[in-house]
């Protein structure tokens, strides 16, 4: 009596716990009251079969096809994403149940040197154990599978390796429990091989990890090093164009005043009138920074955009304070803040736009202080606005790489309708 119970429960436990591993790996296809019901119908009736296959003892190979078939059906009619990841997730879990169990009635089989019928039928106590033993391991095996589907993108062919490693080691520990049954004296051996099979089964999950993690590094470095020759190729094209620009509204410039001074001498007044209304509109000036002509570029090329959107600038960069750092890292670290700072300056509605920036040496270190007008609400971090949040991110993530590899300081912090960025880095 106390056999059958014990085999009922685990039986609705373990069927419990695939559904509702599959349907966490998979998705659910309907929402609310119909997922519940999708999921309470199909538990039942999965326990009913099974126990009723338990019932007339069936081979294990047998039994396992059968619940591997009736849990990609399930997965077909109540769940998302498509077949491949159904019977994926379906071999994983019912292998693993299956492993589970095999292991664990191998394990308490030596430590107490008892039969099956033995455990099962006469000693409540240990079949107690292992049924608590296999329902903790199975939740515990689960949850981490789900975990690296939410933390690890693995293809396809990672995680088809992740369900054929679990169905081999089922069949493997399946296949030593049963020698055990039929032959004496080698029960600790075949417990031995059990445990190590699955021994190299976790090593290699964790050793698919590894790999998949260095390859998800190495492609993003490849990436940011495309991003990195991609900016660098386009400061070099920006400041080869922002000079024939700046020469051409010099030539344009000397044009207006030729133009103005014969009309001075012919006394066309509209004409005098016309050309210092465009003298005086801002053009911008070709102003220098710094010892750094492609900086310098960058930081005129900063102004001329907010000229345009009419946001006041201020830009002071002490002579000598930025001289020990790389160009490109000078580039990259400037144009993330002021990109930063004019899109969040030209959301404001009114006049009152302002951008100051603000270099200078403090001892060994180069201190770098931007701040902008802003009315939006910043996040905890107080990095990156709620609206704009990747671009920002990307953006505030290049600066921080920057002041990372000179061993510096950002901080980040929200004034009166400011928002102020104080760098601090080795120069």
């Amino acid at each position: 009596m106390m056999y059958r119970f014990i085999e009922i429960a685990s039986t609705v436990l373990q069927s419990f716990l695939i559904i509702w591993f599959v349907s966490e790996f998979c998705g659910y296809k309907y929402k609310k009251r119909n997922r519940y019901l999708c999921f309470a119908l199909f538990w039942v009736t999965d326990c009913a079969i099974m126990i009723v296959l338990n019932g007339y003892k069936p081979h294990s190979c047998v039994l396992y096809a059968v619940t591997v078939l009736e849990y990609c059906l399930y997965s077909h009619i109540c769940l998302r994403k498509n077949w491949f990841s159904h019977v994926v997730s379906v071999v994983f879990a019912v292998s693993a149940v299956f492993a589970l169990s095999n292991l664990f009635s191998l394990l308490v089989l030596n430590v107490q040197n008892i039969t099956l019928f033995n455990l099962y039928g006469e000693n409540s106590v240990l079949s107690n154990i292992l049924f608590i033993l296999c329902i903790v391991a199975e939740f515990a095996v689960f949850k981490f599978i789900l975990h690296l589907n939410g933390a690890y993108k693995l293809s396809k062919d990672e995680w088809l390796l992740f369900a054929l490693f679990a169905g081999i080691t089922c069949i493997e520990v399946a296949l030593f429990n049963y020698v055990t049954t039929v032959s004496k004296g080698i029960e600790i051996y075949m417990l031995a091989a059990s445990v190590l099979g699955v021994a190299v089964n976790v090593c290699l999950y964790f050793l698919i990890l590894k790999i998949n993690r260095s390859s998800k590094h190495k492609t993003d470095f490849l990436i940011m090093k495309m991003q990195y020759d991609s900016a660098k190729e386009t400061e070099n094209n920006l400041k080869s164009f922002y000079d024939r620009y700046y020469d051409l509204k010099q030539d344009v410039g000397r044009d207006f005043i030729a133009i103005k001074s014969i009309a001075k001498q012919q006394n066309d007044k509209n004409v005098v009138d016309y050309i210092d209304r465009m003298t005086d509109k801002s053009y911008g000036n070709h102003s220098v920074f710094t010892e750094n002509p492609i900086l310098n570029s960058i930081l005129n090329v900063r102004m001329e955009i907010c000229n345009i959107k009419k946001i006041n600038t201020s830009i002071q960069i002490e002579k000598n304070s930025i001289n020990n750092i790389d160009d490109m890292d000078l580039i990259i670290l400037f144009s993330n803040i002021l990109d930063s700072a004019i899109e969040a300056a030209d959301e404001l509605s009114g006049e009152d736009k302002t951008i100051n920036l603000n270099v200078q040496k403090q001892g060994d270190y180069v201190s770098i202080y931007i701040e902008n007008s802003t009315d939006k609400i910043f996040n905890s971090a107080l990095k990156i606005r709620k609206r704009v949040k990747n671009k920002h991110e990307f953006e505030m993530e290049n600066v921080k790489r920057i002041v990372d590899k000179y061993n510096g300081m950002m901080k980040c912090f929200e004034g009166k309708n400011m928002f102020c960025c104080d760098i601090l880095i080795m120069g």
